[in-house]
């Protein structure tokens, strides 16, 4: 098993929380969440995928992401869609069947530069022996003109993988800027 895989082998199990619709703002008034969880609800909306949208019941409910998820959570929130980032996490968040999500869950919310690539590029960093960005809510949309160049990137670390976001100044390990940009890679919907 590759690194990449065993980085996203975890986060199957969560990834339908990233289409949790609960885009609004949320002015977080509590630095730790609340005793009790929040639940993920349908809602009536689907994705452009025809994909169905959920939200959470109690937003309020969750706290704000620690320094050490903040990466998966933006991870996860960009592989609903790329203009969003996690803003809040809850470590005993419900799924619609009321059990507990292993990990965790986030709140996610539209970044500040929407679906385009942040201004300070995203680098990548080995965390626990695993290589990936230090920063996934500084990608981008993939731009049309880059998909397939995405596609094959993407599948040469693994072939459940695609492109769902693009930084034309991401920088490698050594903080040096990667020719043609950097491709954040993550699982492709199970159809």
């Amino acid at each position: 098993m590759t690194d990449v895989q065993k980085v996203f082998k975890g986060f199957f199990l969560v990834f339908f929380v990233v289409f949790m619709g609960a885009y609004e703002r949320i002015s977080w008034a509590q630095d730790a969440p609340s005793d009790t969880p929040p639940q993920i609800s349908e809602t009536v909306s689907k994705t452009e995928e025809n994909r169905q949208l959920f939200t959470w019941d109690r937003p309020s409910a969750f706290g704000k992401v620690p320094a050490e998820l903040q990466a998966i959570g933006d991870f996860i929130c960009a592989k609903g869609r790329i203009d969003l980032q996690a803003t809040g996490f809850h470590p005993r968040a419900k799924d619609k069947d009321d059990h507990e999500i292993p990990g965790g869950g986030y709140f996610c919310e539209k970044k500040s530069s929407g679906d385009q690539p942040h201004a300070v590029a995203p680098r990548l960093a080995s965390v626990n022996g695993i290589l990936g960005w230090d920063r996934p809510a500084a990608f981008g949309r993939v731009p049309e003109a880059l998909v397939a160049q995405g596609r094959r990137t993407c599948l040469a670390m693994g072939p459940a993988l695609e492109a769902i976001g693009f930084h034309p100044d991401a920088l490698d390990e050594k903080g040096q800027k990667i020719r043609g940009g950097g491709f954040l890679c993550g699982p492709m919907p199970k159809s």
